[in-house]
């Protein structure tokens, strides 16, 4: 059963990035429900994640931001997700760049940083100076954005996750 739900995982994640939103909608709505049996944490943040990816998709940005400070509010007080809230908080800088309020996601994304560097967590802390430096470029702080993904790039590529990489260079390009 774990093999067929993260199956239909990947599939619902496929039909985004195609956006084909009507099969990513009946796709989430089975994960949903599997959420609700008795499932590992770690799938159910998955599934978490993926239903915050299609309402961002589909342009839901208020209830996408209600799940995420939901999530937050649940992971707050456990000290051994840390990981967990750097990811979220990362989401959370993001929904409110989407949303228009750039200084409120640059806040959120270096308390992401600030916690990531605290904790160790060397790829969420690339990830979430990627964050900082995509806010500065709403802010338009074009060359301080080019100066932090110059110094972050190099180090994220060691760290070995491709999609973190293709993103900080996503941000490099908009800075330039």
């Amino acid at each position: 059963q774990h093999c067929f739900k993260f199956r239909d995982g990947v599939r619902h994640h496929r039909d985004l990035h195609h956006n084909n939103l009507d099969g990513a909608e009946q796709l989430l709505n089975q994960l949903l429900q599997a959420a609700t049996d008795e499932i590992d944490p770690e799938m159910s943040f998955t599934i978490d994640m993926l239903h915050i990816d299609y309402l961002v998709r589909s342009r839901d940005l208020q209830t996408a931001y209600a799940k995420v400070e939901e999530l937050i509010e649940k992971f707050r007080d456990q000290e051994k997700d840390i990981a967990l809230r750097v990811k979220l908080l990362i989401v959370k800088a993001s929904l409110l760049d989407k949303c228009g309020r750039p200084l409120r996601g640059f806040s959120t994304a270096m308390r992401a940083a600030n916690l990531a560097f605290r904790s160790r967590l060397i790829p969420h802390l690339w990830e979430a100076m990627g964050a900082v430096s995509n806010i500065l470029v709403a802010l338009g702080e074009f060359e301080a954005a080019s100066q932090i993904l110059d110094v972050v790039i190099p180090r994220s590529l060691e760290c070995e996750m491709p999609s973190v990489s293709a993103k900080l260079y996503s941000y490099l390009a908009d800075a330039c």
